[in-house]
């Protein structure tokens, strides 16, 4: 793994994905359903849950800042293997060479612990 910034999250395991630049154009929100597929980056997708939810806050460590009063539709899908990606339409890449403005796609993995090669961790009484 390089030294990208990527988001994780533990919910029973391990999910790291990163942001990532697609070449042409991503379905519109609207027009996707479960069970639909599509490609990103050459790689098959089916998606699994679609949800648009309305922000009105947010608090704790989070990579980027929070402003409430913004809908926030989100289509999560699943990949061969342990592959993920979320495409996240309540805000869009800059740069893109689309034709309208490109959601934001985080493509990634789901893994268990070992695989992801931490070092230097500390170790606390009862925690194995």
């Amino acid at each position: 793994m390089d030294a990208a910034a990527g988001w994780g999250e533990a919910q029973g395991m391990y999910a790291i994905s990163f942001l990532t630049k697609i070449s042409g154009d991503i379905p519109a929100f609207e027009t996707l359903k479960p069970g639909k597929k599509i490609q990103l980056k050459g790689q098959w997708f089916e998606v699994q849950n679609l949800e648009s939810a309305r922000c009105v806050g947010g608090e704790g460590e989070l990579p980027f800042r929070v402003g409430a009063g913004y809908d926030a539709p989100v289509a999560d899908l699943i990949g061969e293997k342990n592959a993920f990606a979320t495409i996240d339409y309540s805000e869009s890449l800059d740069g893109s060479d689309a034709k309208e403005p490109q959601p934001l796609v985080f493509i990634g993995e789901y893994m268990e612990f070992d695989d992801l090669h931490f070092s230097n961790l500390r170790q606390f009484d009862g925690w194995n």
